[in-house]
């Protein structure tokens, strides 16, 4: 179905929404198949369309986000680099990148909330603990209602960060 309205309105925003509804799709089929070629490719479309709009391209970034990350899990080599990648493309959406969003548009709550969770998410994968407190902090000050979760992953975040900055502890061998 979302490839015949993706075929019917190329040129239209229903389109661009039908690519990253078949993306996502394709992702599910991709995390049984562990095939994430046609999922990165369909989410790739979207970001290049110029009639995908503010809520298509925050689909696209978060779910090439998801894709990436499933290839890391897969190349240990390139793991770290594939996070990284994953992480700034959350990280886009989160903070309103001219990459996402174009003037006029108004950004999707639902995309912002959901890349800066997963951005933050992300930053602790990488043990990036300053990242995760900095977009933490942001989503509680943009949405209230997540307050109290927030602080409670602040502090987390705040006890891994002196934890990774504390000196090994040497142990003397008889």
């Amino acid at each position: 179905v979302f490839s015949k309205v993706s075929e019917m309105f190329p040129t239209n925003k229903i389109g661009a929404l039908a690519w990253g509804q078949k993306a996502s799709c394709l992702l599910q089929w991709a995390l049984v198949s562990q095939q994430y070629d046609a999922a990165s490719n369909a989410f790739q479309v979207v970001l290049t369309s110029p009639a995908a709009d503010g809520r298509a391209r925050g689909i696209a970034k978060v779910g090439m986000a998801a894709v990436l990350e499933k290839q890391a899990d897969q190349n240990p080599a390139t793991a770290r680099e594939l996070l990284k990648i994953a992480m700034n493309h959350c990280l886009d959406v989160f903070f309103g990148s001219n990459v996402v969003w174009h003037e006029g548009e108004t950004a999707d709550p639902f995309w912002i909330r959901k890349a800066g969770l997963e951005a933050a998410r992300l930053a602790e994968v990488q043990g990036e603990w300053a990242q995760a407190i900095k977009v933490y902090q942001k989503l509680q000050e943009d949405l209230p209602v997540l307050r109290p979760r927030m602080e409670k992953n602040i502090a987390r975040a705040q006890e891994q960060m002196a934890k990774a900055q504390q000196p090994p502890v040497a142990v003397k061998t008889p």
